[in-house]
């Protein structure tokens, strides 16, 4: 034991040996404790004298930026441009590593300039690391407002790091300033070397200006501001472009911080901290190049979509669209930020109005039900009816907006949210009918249920979809959920056709051109995803009979443990705890595991008789799957004019999918019967991650 410092009121013993001697009998995983251990406090523990573990046990003191600038270890003058190139690009890929979960200390504070700004003399770098600080305190800000973040997947902690910047004015006036002085020096430069290095400089700087001035009108809650936010957008992409360019022709190179001036990524030893911070590696220029192509891209759709601003139902489809794009947490923020702040959409209009609106304009309303829409407080139970409506709405856009684990937690809870909602709209329905004197008549439809119980329908599917992109299922559990899939888009063709949109149009209708095009396009993609999901279910009922599917209860035990190898060894208990957000439904009805069971009990069949199902079912698989190729084809070329470029690609990936689903099908037919029970398929979901391609094996 090493020695310990006196004390005059204690006398220290070395007990060491008695330690040893007491544990010497104990086996290894036992630990005798006192009455007050916690084992929290165990695992917050940090190993001391461990450099991986202790953040102020370095092996080479890691000087201050005080202490650097005493000894003139930094050159904050820096009149090298190609210096100046790298340090820029550098930090660009210093701030897109950050929203990628890491930390300001292990990214952009790793700049020593950026935490010297005052120190700085060179006029252009300064201006420019104002703007990155400027690009940090507006995203800290914009987190603290959406709240769609996770901790592990951004953070704000400034680890006492000051962020403090000049007004964007200012910050825009300066980089102003440099694109002037910069395009002075271009004119008077001959050397054509120099002049390329200047021309650099000053694309970086128009940039910078540019995307400053962009997030700034982002971030003003104004709608016209941030429509005229489309022209920075532009530019920012013209700008980047340039910018990619000469760093390939330049062969810049800031990928490594050794060859960059102005870097230490060993400074985040410095920082104190509960959790201690390691150096990281940066994201290339490349992926950096890739991720802001890909922000812009995103921040153009989010403003494009302003035109939807009054239109809830459209809103709502475009949130869907954007979140399929696996947008950044900052660009999800921002979507968030733009279309809900005040409490009201766009900041203009509150929820509920939206509601009034949207529902005015579904098909087949009775005069009563025009009424409860235009005047919910002479019904009881309607005012709060249609702001129970908004909330629902205003949760799906929230959820729409988040990672896709945390994206399928809330729909897990929007599942019971939405039923409750969906059981008023039906005694509303009701009470509207029998006040027109209509209550019995077939020819009138439950408009307010249908439409909602249509929504919910929809988060269901998405709900289930998301645990084949997140990788939440095993194989064993394809078979149940394809089944339920099935059941879901099936009742949600019928629910569809029992309001069909087309019928709907009339002549007086001034869109109706559009409108029909836009309703047959959704009517397509309904019956496109009803047979994919009937085509996965067949085939799934197909190859279990035909035993090239294994169940839970098939699968082998390990002899040397009394629990069995999946911790659900029980296909009901996993069914059970797959569908338990559809169990506190009201509608639609819950399907209870017995309903999927039964299809699929077999026990009294001989093996001609399986086989002969086996293929059937395989047929069924295979004839779906050649109708959904069909409604693919109709998309992409009927309604080709409609979809957007991820919808195009969509459906593109769909169609390769399901003709290869389609020789599958009939490979495994005459299989069938013959096969040895070895023979088994793949399941592949490199092309699409929810729908995947069946592959023999």
């Amino acid at each position: 034991m090493s020695s310990s410092p006196r004390s005059p009121h204690h006398q220290w013993t070395d007990i060491t040996s008695l330690i040893k001697t007491t544990t010497s009998g104990m086996p290894l995983g036992r630990m005798i404790h006192s009455d007050k251990f916690k084992l929290f406090d165990v695992m917050s523990a940090i190993e001391i004298m461990d450099e991986k573990m202790d953040p102020n046990m370095i092996g080479e003191r890691v000087l201050s930026i005080d202490e650097r600038f005493r000894r003139n270890q930094i050159d904050f003058k820096l009149e090298s441009k190609m210096e100046l190139v790298k340090i820029m690009d550098r930090l660009l890929q210093a701030e897109f590593t950050w929203y990628y979960g890491k930390t300001l200390p292990q990214t952009v504070f790793t700049c020593l300039y950026v935490q010297a700004i005052n120190h700085i003399q060179n006029p252009t770098l300064k201006a420019y690391c104002r703007s990155v600080l400027y690009m940090v305190r507006d995203i800290v800000a914009l987190m603290g407002k959406t709240q769609v973040r996770d901790e592990e997947e951004f953070t704000v902690n400034m680890f006492g790091f000051d962020v403090y910047s000049e007004d964007m004015e200012h910050i825009v006036q300066e980089l102003k300033d440099e694109e002037t002085r910069l395009k002075e020096l271009m004119q008077g430069e001959t050397d054509a070397h120099e002049k390329q290095w200047l021309k650099a400089l000053f694309t970086r700087m128009r940039f910078r200006r540019v995307y400053v001035q962009l997030h700034s009108n982002l971030s003003k809650n104004s709608a016209q501001l941030i429509q005229n936010s489309m022209i920075f957008i532009k530019q920012s992409q013209e700008e980047f472009k340039k910018m990619v360019t000469q760093h390939s022709e330049l062969c810049v190179d800031s990928d490594s911080a050794s060859t960059t001036i102005g870097f230490d990524p060993e400074i985040t030893k410095r920082v104190s901290s509960p959790h201690p911070l390691k150096p990281i590696e940066m994201r290339s220029f490349e992926d950096t190049a890739s991720d802001m192509q890909d922000y812009l891209f995103h921040l153009e759709f989010i403003v494009s979509g302003l035109k939807y601003k009054d239109n809830l139902l459209q809103l709502m489809e475009m949130f869907q669209t954007f979140s399929s794009l696996s947008p950044s947490i900052v660009a999800r923020s921002r979507m968030l930020n733009v279309y809900y702040h005040k409490d009201k959409i766009c900041g203009l209009v509150e929820l509920p109005q939206l509601v009034q609106k949207m529902l005015l304009a579904l098909p087949f309303l009775s005069p009563s039900q025009k009424r409860l829409i235009e005047e919910p407080d002479q019904f009881e139970d309607g005012e709060h009816w249609i702001h129970n409506v908004g909330v629902c709405c205003f949760f799906v856009l929230h959820a729409l907006c988040l990672n896709r684990g945390r994206l399928r937690r809330k729909l897990r809870t929007l599942v019971p949210e939405f039923s409750h909602v969906i059981q008023k709209a039906e005694q509303l329905d009701q009470m509207c009918l029998e006040m027109d004197g209509r209550g019995n008549s077939q020819e009138i439809l439950l408009v307010f249920t249908q439409f909602l119980f249509d929504k919910l329908l929809g988060i269901m599917e998405l709900y289930l979809c998301l645990g084949f992109e997140l990788e939440l299922y095993d194989t064993v559990e394809f078979g149940y959920v394809f089944f339920y899939l099935e059941s879901i888009s099936s009742r949600r063709l019928k629910n569809y056709a029992s309001v069909d949109e087309l019928n709907a149009l009339t002549k007086k209708d001034k869109k109706r051109g559009i409108r029909k095009e836009l309703a047959a396009k959704r009517k397509h993609a309904i019956e496109l995803h009803a047979t994919l999901h009937q085509g996965y279910s067949k085939f799934m009922q197909g190859i279990r009979v035909a035993n090239l599917y294994e169940t839970p209860s098939s699968q082998s035990r390990d002899e040397d443990k009394e629990t069995p190898f999946f911790i659900f060894g029980s296909e009901e208990l996993r069914y059970e705890h797959r569908f338990a957000p559809f169990n506190q439904t009201h509608i639609p009805q819950y399907l209870p595991y017995h309903v999927y069971a039964q299809q699929l009990d077999l026990d009294n069949w001989n093996d001609k008789m399986k086989a002969s199902f086996s293929r059937q079912s395989l047929m069924q698989a295979q004839h779906a799957f050649t109708n959904a190729a069909e409604y693919c084809k109709i998309l992409t070329t009927e309604h080709a004019h409609l979809l957007t470029k991820s919808e195009s690609t969509f459906f593109s990936n769909l169609s390769k999918i399901v003709n290869m689903n389609v020789i599958s099908c009939k490979l495994l037919q005459m299989l069938v019967g013959r096969a040895s029970r070895s023979k088994s398929v793949e399941f592949a979901f490199s092309v699409d991650a929810r729908y995947p391609e069946i592959k023999l094996k």
